[in-house]
């Protein structure tokens, strides 16, 4: 004959699996709680991805929305981009609009 576990012990069991359960549930709503805070963040304009803009030498050190930003503020499609400055055509001549200040 085989002996049976104490009744007690079943008990403990379910009661250890129902702990274990809720800390899962715990985790998942906190999971579920800071992805929505970052996406509400991110549909507000909080928080702002830039990237840069690609020009034919490569990768310029203006973000792509910055240059978006300075073509609507002056009313311009034309926009020169070195590595000192970013200029507009104004007049027949090029208006530096925006420095480089890591130089």
């Amino acid at each position: 004959m085989t002996a049976l576990p104490h009744p007690s012990w079943k008990r403990v069991g379910l009661r250890y699996r129902k702990k274990v359960e809720m800390i899962n549930i715990a985790r998942t709503l906190l999971v579920a709680a800071v992805l929505w805070v970052f996406f509400a963040a991110i549909g507000n304009g909080v928080v702002k991805w830039s990237r840069p803009a690609i020009t034919d030498t490569g990768v310029s050190w203006v973000s792509q929305e910055e240059l978006l930003s300075l073509a609507r503020h002056h009313g311009t499609d034309a926009l020169k981009i070195t590595e000192l400055e970013v200029s507009i055509w104004r007049s027949g001549n090029w208006v530096p609009v925006l420095k480089n200040k890591e130089i």
